[in-house]
């Protein structure tokens, strides 16, 4: 069952907006949501999340997205030519007005968050394809404002990747609400485990994973001891590695604390993005320096 869009009045009277095996019984599901561009250095892509809140849970429920849609190449490729990027643009907008009631155009924010494809122009070819988008973004008639469109420093990127993940998995959900304390409205399995109503989609390898666990009612299962997930994140352009260091370990460089509304307190994660190091770009390399030598057959590839 997919989440329906209802009006203000019928979600603010305490009807519930959403699907009901993927939500707590009283959670609200919140129009009109929000459309997210993730524009990565091989493609642009669109999500429309839809996100509930319940009156017994300090934390959103996330519903996320059936489906999505990419267009080809990134958009630090199409950073010369305006005409070319805004055509990239549109079906992504046409794929996000499907989803999204007209009525809701005008309530439901766009942003468009850029990677590594975009850190690696020279800043003036990265300001105008910035500018572009948000001339494109601000005629769509969605909910926009300038800053809404920008480029993530790596160490953020990093850092997103952490918490999107960990959400999904459900520890974050754990470390916010112990099991044993859990109110009626969301079910426990025992007092080490909790289970939260979190989409399947979102780690489609989970039940592959120790401490994860998928049930049929698309619920997923944090560790019950409280720990998280470490993240290396491959892109096209750069790599990211985050993860909470245990107590007393010794990384590099100083702690990132990542603010997480009603999940607890701000944790001291370490994270490192690795500009260049992404499949596509360290391929390209590679690909060059082969060719530099007197045998241009790739070692790495089978002959």
């Amino acid at each position: 069952m997919k989440a329906q869009w209802r009006d203000e009045t019928s979600c603010a009277n305490g009807v519930r907006c959403g699907p009901a095996d993927s939500l707590a019984h009283d959670a609200v599901l919140v129009p009109p949501g929000a459309v997210i561009f993730d524009a990565g250095s091989s493609g642009t892509r669109v999500h429309v999340f839809n996100y509930a809140y319940s009156g017994t849970l300090s934390y959103p429920v996330v519903h996320l997205p059936d489906d999505q849609k990419k267009t080809s190449p990134g958009l630090s490729t199409l950073a010369l030519d305006d005409m070319a990027l805004v055509k990239s643009i549109e079906p992504l907008l046409k794929f996000a007005k499907d989803k999204v009631p007209s009525t809701h155009w005008s309530k439901t924010p766009v942003h468009l968050l850029a990677t590594a494809g975009l850190r690696m122009l020279p800043k003036s070819q990265s300001k105008k394809v910035l500018k572009t988008v948000r001339k494109t973004f601000s005629e769509s008639g969605f909910l926009f404002e300038d800053e809404w469109a920008s480029i993530l420093p790596g160490e953020l990127e990093g850092l997103y990747a952490w918490a999107a993940f960990n959400f999904a998995a459900g520890t974050l959900q754990a470390r916010a609400l112990h099991p044993c304390e859990m109110p009626p409205a969301v079910p426990a399995v025992s007092c080490h485990a909790a289970e939260f109503p979190i989409q399947p989609q979102a780690l489609p390898s989970a039940s592959g994973l120790p401490g994860v666990r998928l049930s049929a009612g698309a619920a997923a299962y944090g560790p019950p001891d409280g720990s998280t997930w470490g993240v290396v994140e491959l892109g096209g352009a750069s790599l990211q590695i985050t993860f909470l260091p245990e107590a007393g370990a010794v990384v590099p460089g100083k702690a990132r604390h990542l603010p997480l509304p009603g999940l607890g307190e701000a944790m001291p994660l370490y994270t490192h993005s690795f500009l260049g190091y992404g499949a596509t770009v360290a391929a390209m390399r590679v690909a060059g320096f082969v060719q530099t030598q007197e045998d241009k057959r790739d070692p790495c590839l089978p002959r």
